[in-house]
Formats: structure tokens, C-alpha cells, sequence
């Protein structure tokens, strides 16, 4: 028997619609609907294979994308519900704490300088420090600092400040997070993205050899006026993982394509930029937490193209954009099979 709270949930999510759901019918709209041929081969598929029909909203939005269904992928609401519940559990939450920054990735370049914690304040050696303390850990160089709460999320929780800003209070430290050098970024970028830092969202996985490997690639670049890159209002382009290419055509957040940078003309194609760096240090990165089976990496260069990490994601990813821009990503990895989800 259904139980009340049950039977409320089942009656909210009839009520208000997904994010997947909300998505669709935009791009219905734009795009037009999908045949009923290959709704019904998607709702099979989402029933047969992922084992619920509530993943086909996520499937539609693909499908509408690609002007095709492709057997293979694996949507947002799957990835979420089920992969990250069996194979990474309580671990996902790991990439939250950016303290850990330090002790994980201790082998790598990583522009921390501090963390918070209320009141208090340490150092990348967990020594405690005070705002004081910040500008001789800053360095003469700049002044700028990215400050970074331990809940930001799609670029949510983000401040660019100076360390004066700190030491006076303009810009508080509430709650939990990390302080970082500011990355002035690569000559490649700047053209691209001009205020805000451009990253590459570089995706691995550990594969069936238990070794990590890049299975998504693509490079997001802000719009005019960002300090810092926003997931409701960015660009985002393919890089082929091979030989770090970019595609002729990328895509806003609403998923309109464009070929050619909407604010400065520049054209993604044949736009040279070091990018293979960036997924080589992910691979690298992820031999440190191989217990965790798919990560998204936050990566930029910086402006002597040297790749540079700036946090990691290990809970809800975003796998979507990658599996429509060059997926399927994880057809081999088993997470589909019927035995593998039931176990």
C-alpha cells in the first residue's frame, strides 16, 4: 500500500513539472515534437533498459537535440537516482568539502589559500590564520581572490573580492568554504571570455580496467559582465578529447547553437587552444579518489597554458550536456544492465 507521503509525492510531481520536463516543452516549442514513432521507442527504452518511464523526459530532451535517439544514453534523472546512489553512496558528498582540497590533490596545483569554517580561518596546512594573515599568502602579485562557499553550486556561491574587501568586511565569510587565487587566465580564453574565467568541465570515469579515463569534454565560456562562469547563462563547446579541437558549433544555455561567439564574432572553429593539458590532469587527478566511478573537473589554463584545477564535482554532475554533445559517453561502463542495478 501506497503510504500518504507517498501518494503526495506522486501528486507534486504531477502537479509541478521536472526541470527535464520544464526543458522539453521549451524545446518542443523551438524545435518541434518528436515523432510518435520515437516517443514510444524512448518510453520502451526508459522502461526496458533504465527500468522506469520517468526517465524518458530527459531522453526527449536528447532526442530533440540530436535529431535522433541513440541507445546508449544515460540521462540526468538516471545518473542521479540510480548510478550515483550504487556506485558512489555517501562518497559523492565528498567534493563538497573543499578543505579536503588540500590533502587529496596535495601533488597538484591548486590555488587555495585558505578555508573557513564560521569564525575561523586556516590555512592550506590547517594551521589557524586570521584575515590578517591573507595578503602575505597572496602575495604581492594581485590582490583579487575568488571566494567560494562549500554550497555554491552552478556558479551560485561564488564572489570575486579583493583581500581588502575581507579584512574590512564588505565581503563576509559565512558559513563553510575555500579562498583561492584568482587565475588570470590563458590569451586563448581572454578572447573568448573576457571577464569571466572560461574552465573546461572535463569529465572521467573509471573504467572496466579500473583506471580513469576522459569520457566528456567541453569548454565554457561566460557572457559580458560575469566575474565568473554561470550555468544559467553561459556557452558551451565540444572539445574532441583527442586532439583538443574545438567543435564549429556551440550552445547557449537554452541550447540555441551558434557557430561563431554571440558577443565577439570569434568563430569556435579552428580556435587553437592548449586544451588536452586540462584533460590530462584530470586523468591524473582522479588516480588520487578512484573510488569514485565519474567526476566532473572545473579546469582552466592559466596565462602562461598551464592547466589549472578549480574544484571538482562528484555528487550530480552534469553528464547531460555531454552525452548530447558527444555521447553516448558511458555505453561500456555496464550501468544499464539490469543484473548491475538490482544488485
Amino acid at each position: 500500500m501506497i503510504s500518504l507521503q507517498g501518494l503526495k509525492k506522486r501528486l507534486l510531481r504531477r502537479i509541478r513539472p521536472t526541470h527535464e520536463r520544464q526543458l522539453y516543452r521549451y524545446l518542443v516549442r523551438k524545435k518541434g515534437e518528436l515523432t510518435p514513432r520515437l516517443r514510444n521507442q524512448i518510453r520502451e527504452y526508459a522502461i526496458e533498459v533504465l527500468g522506469s518511464s520517468r526517465h524518458t523526459d530527459g531522453l526527449f530532451i536528447y532526442t530533440v537535440l540530436c535529431g535522433e535517439f541513440k541507445l546508449g544514453w544515460i540521462p540526468q534523472s538516471y545518473y542521479r537516482q540510480v548510478v550515483g546512489q550504487r556506485i558512489k553512496g555517501n562518497l559523492r558528498s565528498l567534493a563538497r568539502f573543499q578543505v579536503l582540497n588540500a590533502s587529496l590533490f596535495s601533488a597538484f596545483r591548486v590555488p587555495d589559500i585558505a578555508y573557513y569554517f564560521g569564525e575561523s580561518i586556516y590555512n592550506t596546512e590547517l594551521s589557524p590564520i586570521t584575515v590578517d594573515d591573507l595578503p602575505s599568502l597572496v602575495g604581492d602579485d594581485d590582490t583579487k581572490v575568488v571566494v567560494k562557499a562549500d554550497t555554491s553550486a552552478r556558479g551560485e556561491g561564488v564572489r570575486i573580492a579583493t583581500v581588502d574587501e575581507i579584512i574590512s568586511g564588505a565581503v563576509p565569510l559565512d558559513g563553510a568554504g575555500v579562498i583561492q587565487r584568482f587565475v588570470h587566465q590563458h590569451d586563448s580564453l581572454r578572447a573568448l571570455s573576457s571577464t569571466a574565467v572560461a574552465t573546461f568541465r572535463v569529465t572521467s570515469v573509471i573504467n572496466s580496467r579500473r583506471e580513469p579515463e576522459v569520457r566528456g569534454f567541453h569548454l565554457r565560456i561566460g557572457r559580458p559582465g560575469q566575474t565568473h562562469i554561470m550555468s544559467s547563462n553561459q556557452i558551451k563547446i565540444a572539445v574532441d578529447p583527442s586532439t583538443g579541437q574545438l567543435s564549429d558549433q556551440g550552445y547557449d544555455s537554452t541550447w540555441h547553437s551558434h557557430h561563431v561567439h554571440p558577443d565577439t564574432g570569434i568563430s569556435f572553429e579552428n580556435h587553437n587552444i592548449p586544451a588536452l593539458k586540462c584533460a590530462e590532469l584530470a586523468v591524473e587527478m582522479h588516480k588520487q579518489v578512484p573510488f569514485l566511478c565519474c567526476i566532473g573537473w572545473d579546469i582552466t589554463l592559466d596565462r602562461n597554458g598551464d592547466p589549472v584545477f578549480l574544484e571538482w564535482n562528484a555528487g550530480n554532475n552534469d553528464i547531460q550536456t555531454s552525452e548530447v554533445l558527444q555521447g553516448p559517453c558511458f555505453i561500456d561502463l555496464g550501468w544499464t544492465d539490469a543484473g548491475w542495478r538490482e544488485r
